[in-house]
């Protein structure tokens, strides 16, 4: 969830950081027109310490604690530190079923062991709707990321912004008819994940909103 500035012309846009919806793509081409990240609440987290002990304890990525890292906020936390008013909110929403499936290649080691504690509490497994608010401009990831899109954002920012790469953390996103999110190694086989129907009745259950929320974008 950062609070983007480009400082030459004074331009904010507030990011709402879906997991698994490629926002670190996007971040990442702000950065490379311009933009870089105003969150000035530091300070405040760590002198508010209820807010700090149960949101924001996982910056060590091996901790077993729980906690949300900032760039995975959702609306309860990110409304409580920043005043939004009459700055443009953007986010990026996925078909829960693929989002599901992605979370789950994303935190599944080579030796077949699952990263628990920041898969089960790092904002992971949250529904989309959590995210999201009255004010949120909402992108759909199955839409793509071509010339549409950074038109789109480029209207709702105010200022015009491009596709400059498309790495980020020395990855690379890459779309395709059947694999729309697929990162880094050729071997990666999210498409190949096979979810038992009894686990995606409760997974379409437990998304019912996001559901409701990608049928009527």
């Amino acid at each position: 969830m950062p609070l983007w500035i480009n400082e030459e012309t004074n331009t904010k846009l507030f990011q709402v950081h879906i997991p698994r919806t490629a926002g670190r793509y996007i971040g990442n081409n702000l950065s490379h027109n311009g933009f870089g990240i105003y969150n000035h609440t530091n300070d405040e987290i760590i002198n508010d310490s209820v807010m700090f002990d149960a949101y924001c304890n996982s910056f060590d990525r091996t901790a077993d604690d729980g906690g949300v890292q900032l760039i995975h906020w959702h609306k309860e936390i990110y409304s409580h530190y920043f005043d939004l008013t009459n700055i443009p909110q953007i986010s990026i929403v996925r078909d829960p079923i693929d989002r599901y499936k992605s979370v789950i290649m994303k935190r599944w080691h080579d030796d077949g062991k699952m990263i628990l504690p920041r898969f089960t509490h790092d904002n992971w497994f949250r529904p989309q709707s959590d995210y999201i608010s009255e004010e949120t401009n909402i992108w759909k990831f199955e839409d793509g990321f071509d010339n549409k899109f950074w038109v789109w954002l480029s209207n709702i920012v105010g200022t015009k912004i491009t596709e400059k790469t498309k790495e980020f953390d020395g990855k690379s996103l890459k779309l395709s008819e059947d694999v729309l999110y697929k990162i880094g190694a050729e071997n990666h086989k999210e498409h190949q994940l096979v979810v038992d129907n009894k686990i995606l009745d409760q997974v379409k259950l437990f998304y019912k909103d996001d559901f409701d929320i990608i049928q009527n974008l």
